[in-house]
């Protein structure tokens, strides 16, 4: 059964993955002069929505896969839904990468053939996060025989010596992501199903994510200490956190939010096809407004993808087979 909560706070964070990634064309592709105070939004952003996520995934992953012993219950299905995000990462990694080589001369970022051959250890942005969740789908059962709370503070150590940049030589390669974020999923698991707290706790937490709010939007303007790994890990983990149960617990009925969480892988795989092309025709129509670019960029860049995903949902193969089972749910097509 589909918890509300979940829809809800999945849209909120897959809002801010398109405004993290509105702000960073923008700011990469010189489309805009440098905005005040855009980067640092975008600090704050960047401090909490990846940890959210993976945090949320671990939790549904519990709930889809996992019994109360945390031995998965069904194998077959688990194995048909990691062929799924096998299939999604690779067809839009290949495509991206494809676009760029096309518009080699007009991107920050080229790319070139061998960079599809290095899609199974080295993922493009944004595609990572999906290249994560199939290792931690393979992994994480496994890993669950031995005691949970010895696994997820080891993972915690290693996920700081990420954030420190200890395994600097790896970042950006596919086992760099799993090391930092799996720590996150791993918290989801364990998560109980009724996260509450007292309203003493309830004080403490809105502190501690006021604090670690302006600690992440000003991190460049702070002390060495405050900008430093350690603290952009403890922004991660307290503001996630807090997110996680002021969801859970008041259930925030924003509809909007509730729609746009259903439709997050789609919007999560579309979006930067629109808003990197959206930010140029702005840019050639003389649109200097940085406010209402924006406003205009990340409201298309959310609408677009669900008006495509409502379209090919409709758009049928044959008779059983719909196009969105071809590019989201191949094992319907393949019969698995």
């Amino acid at each position: 059964m589909r918890e509300k909560w979940i829809d809800d706070i999945k849209g909120f964070a897959i809002i801010l993955v398109v405004i993290g990634h509105a702000i960073d064309g923008f700011e990469l592709n010189g489309i805009y002069d440098h905005a005040k105070y855009a980067w640092n939004f975008f600090d704050l952003i960047y401090a909490f929505h990846m940890p959210l996520f993976f945090w949320i995934s671990g939790y549904v992953f519990k709930r889809a896969y996992l019994d109360k012993e945390k031995h998965v219950t069904d194998k077959k299905r688990l194995s048909t839904h990691v062929l799924n995000f096998v299939w999604i990462y690779t067809i839009f990694s290949v495509v991206k990468i494809l676009l760029k080589i096309l518009s080699t001369g007009h991107v920050i970022k080229e790319a070139s053939f061998w960079d599809i051959l290095l899609i199974p250890i080295k993922p493009i942005t944004p595609y990572w996060y999906l290249y994560v969740l199939i290792v931690l789908y393979l992994i994480v059962p496994f890993l669950l025989r031995f005691n949970i709370i010895i696994l997820i503070c080891t993972w915690g150590i290693i996920s700081l010596f990420c954030y420190i940049s200890f395994f600097e030589a790896i970042d950006g390669y596919g086992l760099f992501y799993v090391l930092k974020y799996g720590f996150f999923f791993l918290l989801g698991v364990y998560q109980n199903d009724d996260p509450k707290l007292n309203s003493v706790n309830r004080f403490v937490e809105c502190c501690s994510f006021i604090v670690c709010s302006i600690v992440a939007f000003s991190r460049y303007s702070l002390p060495g200490i405050l900008s430093s790994g350690f603290w952009r890990f403890v922004c991660a983990l307290v503001m996630t956190y807090c997110l996680i149960v002021w969801f859970h617990d008041y259930c925030i009925k924003v509809d909007f939010f509730n729609v746009i969480g259903r439709f997050s892988l789609e919007i999560y795989t579309l979006h930067m096809f629109i808003t990197r092309p959206i930010g140029f025709m702005l840019n050639a129509l003389h649109i200097s407004n940085y406010a209402l670019g924006f406003i205009i960029t990340v409201t298309l860049g959310v609408l677009i993808p669900l008006l495509i995903s409502a379209i090919i949902k409709m758009l049928r193969i044959n008779k059983k087979i719909r196009l969105y089972d071809l590019i989201y749910a191949p094992s319907v097509f393949l019969k698995i």
